[in-house]
């Protein structure tokens, strides 16, 4: 779940449900008015649906499936130096992989 807090009354607003677990900081981030979040794909998978959750239309879609998805370090999701895309890394047994999410203004 992600709520919103107003910082002058402090009332606590929930904007987003998903009855997948997402995985822990840093699994999402914020851009514009865009929040990418990472959801397990399964419960006992190490898989990830990359979410983009429109905060302003209330609108959530997975824009990208990770077969194993690297939480922790290196971190979950992150932006490219530019911030022109979502860097996404994807660890497999012999190799790894970086997926770049172009992101659209």
């Amino acid at each position: 779940m992600v709520f919103r807090r107003d910082l002058v009354s402090g009332e606590i607003h929930l904007i987003f449900k998903n009855d997948r677990l997402v995985f822990s900081l840093p699994s999402f981030v914020l851009q514009e008015n865009t929040l990418y979040i990472a959801v397990k794909d399964a419960p006992a998978g190490n898989g990830a649906d990359i979410l983009a959750f429109d905060l302003n239309r209330g609108v959530a879609g997975t824009v990208l499936h990770v077969a194993q998805f690297a939480q922790g370090i290196p971190p979950g999701l992150s932006f490219s130096p530019v911030r022109k895309a979502l860097v996404i890394p994807e660890i497999q047994r012999e190799n790894s992989d970086l997926y770049l999410l172009p992101l659209t203004k």
